[in-house]
């Protein structure tokens, strides 16, 4: 496996492992139940803009070859 695989690899794994650790800190936050509440929100912005990027890294790798 090149060694070009192993950031694309790493950005998958981090953004679905952040996350948890995000919900965590927030609960434990000062205003921790408003923002549990507009986390759901915000984290489905983001998953939205995060599958656009990560479709595009693997149009990069199929076109690459």
């Amino acid at each position: 496996m090149p060694v070009f695989y192993y950031p694309l690899a790493l950005t998958s794994m981090l953004g679905l492992g952040v996350q948890p650790l995000v919900t965590f800190f927030l609960g434990h936050s000062r205003m921790a139940l408003e923002s549990l509440a507009a986390f759901p929100v915000v984290n489905s912005l983001v998953f939205l803009f995060r599958g656009m990027g990560l479709s595009y890294q693997e149009v990069g790798v199929a076109t690459a070859g």
